[in-house]
């Protein structure tokens, strides 16, 4: 059968989610690559921002060795240029920055990551520590709320998709929708989650990553 495939236009928001990956993000060179480091990486490099005014706690006094979630409570004029401040009960979006408050299972000593996706329950982000920076679900529980960018342009108007003609071949359309990854729809459609590559290859994702699809993408099914 005939498809139509859906091309994405990368946006500055994957270019940067691509640089960082599989990274030690250390801005500060205190303590190896932390949380803070990539959410302060983030704020500078795409946003301007300086180190100092990523680093408030809830005094609102400067530091940059205390705890993440510091960045929530401490948060004002330093950074209301840039960001708004988003309720943990609102849903988030993309390049917004989620912050744990401290003793919550995600950071015992709180945590802060880059939001790539809403999944419910669960946030798909980019985060450091454990680890270097990587693609991974963290739960929504004990989230204090988003810092949400301001300036919008660099996530490429949210990821619309813009259609394209495809190549003619066969396969079967599937539109991804929120909780879907490659290995169920593999598991579903060919018997055997570990043949999701399949999918992947025969398909057009705009992230180029197996582990990184989105809502109204078109999964092929060859």
């Amino acid at each position: 059968m005939v498809i139509e495939l859906r091309r994405f236009i990368m946006s500055q928001w994957d270019d940067y989610l691509n640089s960082v990956n599989g990274q030690p993000i250390d801005v500060d060179g205190n303590w190896g690559p932390q949380c803070w480091d990539l959410w302060s990486h983030y704020a500078m490099t795409q946003f301007g921002a300086s180190m100092w005014q990523t680093s408030t706690d809830s005094g609102g006094n400067v530091h940059v060795s205390g705890y993440a979630c510091g960045i929530w409570h401490g948060f004002g004029g330093n950074l209301n240029w840039a960001f708004s401040p988003i309720g943990a009960d609102q849903p988030a979006q993309r390049g917004d920055v989620a912050i744990w408050e401290y003793g919550s299972a995600v950071g015992p000593l709180s945590h802060v990551a880059l939001v790539v996706e809403d999944r419910g329950d669960y946030l798909y982000c980019m985060t450091q520590n454990p680890g270097n920076a990587h693609y991974g679900n963290l739960s929504k529980s004990g989230v204090l709320g988003y810092l949400r960018p301001d300036n919008q342009s660099m996530f490429g108007g949210g990821g619309a998709p813009a259609p394209a003609p495809a190549p003619s071949g066969g396969g079967t359309q599937h539109v991804v929708v929120p909780g879907d990854t490659l290995w169920d729809l593999s598991a579903a459609y060919l018997g055997d989650g570990s043949r999701y590559m399949e999918i992947f290859n025969a398909s057009s994702f705009r992230s180029g990553n197996p582990n990184l699809i989105f809502p109204g993408e078109i999964a092929i099914i060859p």
